[in-house]
């Protein structure tokens, strides 16, 4: 028998196998369902306004060639309908399009995830990068949804996994990512 401070050499080795689970975390807790649609929502709006002159410009010159404009508005909503402010519209569309792509790239946020203080990281907490980030999260999702009938599925699916333990749509999972709460310096 042994005595009760000594200890066993033959004995198994004691490990706190619970330390992974509470260890903190190198980045936020998970984000919320909510602050995720938040930011998808701030994202599209930022993309409408890019678009407004353009709709605005169309009903313009729609008006204009009615006649329901008089004078010199009449000879603006010819220069509208032209079709200068769609192509303004298109070009700052693209502009948005591609600044959101360099933040997604080096931030893990877009606009509207770094309003809602939330960001995308790989599941090691590392920046996920354009591949991640942009290719297989965004446009491997975006390709799907193309698909007639199954990316109409896909899309609801997809947000309906939000709604899990892990969070995690399938876009997600596809690029080996999580969204996370943005922790205060």
């Amino acid at each position: 028998m042994a005595n009760p401070g000594e200890i066993n050499p033959y004995s198994a080795p004691n490990a706190d196998l619970d330390m992974g689970a509470r260890a903190p975390s190198p980045v936020g807790d998970l984000a919320t369902p909510s602050s995720r649609l938040g930011a998808a929502m701030l994202d599209g709006l930022i993309y409408a306004a890019a678009f407004i002159p353009a709709m605005v410009a169309a009903g313009f010159a729609e008006a204009a060639q009615a006649g329901k404009v008089g004078g010199s508005l009449r000879m603006y909503g010819h220069v509208f309908g032209s079709g200068l402010v769609g192509i303004i519209s298109a070009v700052a569309i693209l502009i948005v399009f591609i600044y959101q792509i360099y933040l997604l790239t080096k931030t893990g946020q877009s606009i509207g995830k770094r309003m809602a203080k939330i960001r995308i990281v790989k599941l090691d907490g590392q920046n996920p990068g354009f591949v991640h980030a942009v290719l297989l999260r965004t446009w491997v999702g975006a390709v799907i949804t193309w698909i007639p009938v199954i990316g109409s599925i896909y899309g609801l699916v997809d947000a309906l996994f939000i709604f899990r333990g892990d969070r995690r749509c399938i876009h997600d999972h596809i690029a080996g990512t999580r969204v996370v709460t943005v922790k205060a310096p």
